[in-house]
């Protein structure tokens, strides 16, 4: 794949979901950051075995720690530029964020709602805990390679390969690391009634 040059330095790959600001800077210190990816499946549809794809409405939710952009957040010029602006739209001019790639998405359905959040230090036990958050809402076709030797009474996996447009970016799982604990059924009534929220099973390669 492409590979570019960020203005903040580092190379990165291309065609991020949301594109890096070129005023942004990366997590201070050296060596890998360590990205912690969730994400919530709204509704999944038109499932294709002729074209090999689905359709899938999901938020994939992910979660570092930058103590010093959290210093930097508390600076009057920041804090003025923010009420200014807007704080979100100051976030998107100013923090650096993993640029999530969806590395199977085929189309998108329609562009990405994508937003920011940062731990207050009332929600944390310990300030050094606070992690900013990258959360994306997306609604696209994704490529797949259906398995159909039991067809019609076959089980398939829908799979969602993410990563980072950055090199020194690392996503990290959160809880269940053994991949033989996957859930075994998905009932549709966890797709209608709630929604199906697989933090545990997300698997990273």
């Amino acid at each position: 794949p492409l590979r570019r040059q960020h203005p903040a330095g580092r190379s990165y790959m291309a065609s991020p979901l949301c594109s890096v600001s070129a005023s942004s800077e990366r997590p201070k210190g050296k060596g890998i950051v360590e990205v912690q990816p969730r994400v919530t499946i709204h509704s999944v549809n038109e499932i294709d075995v002729k074209a090999q794809t689905f359709e899938m409405d999901l938020q994939v939710e992910l979660q570092w720690k930058d103590l010093g952009w959290l210093e930097r957040m508390e600076q009057p010029d920041w804090m003025a530029a923010a009420k200014e602006l807007g704080w979100q739209e100051q976030m998107r001019k100013t923090c650096w964020h993993p640029g999530l790639v969806l590395r199977n998405c085929k189309e998108k359905r329609d562009d990405a709602e994508v937003w920011f959040r940062v731990d207050r230090k009332e929600e944390v036990h310990d300030a050094q805990d606070r992690r900013i958050y990258f959360i994306a809402r997306v609604h696209a076709v994704f490529r797949t390679k259906y398995r159909l030797h039991k067809f019609p009474f076959d089980m398939q996996w829908l799979t969602v390969r993410m990563g980072s447009s950055f090199e020194f970016v690392r996503f990290v799982r959160q809880g269940v690391s053994n991949l033989a604990e996957k859930p075994d059924f998905l009932d549709r009534a966890a797709f209608i009634l709630e929604e199906y929220r697989p933090p545990d099973y997300v698997c990273v390669e």
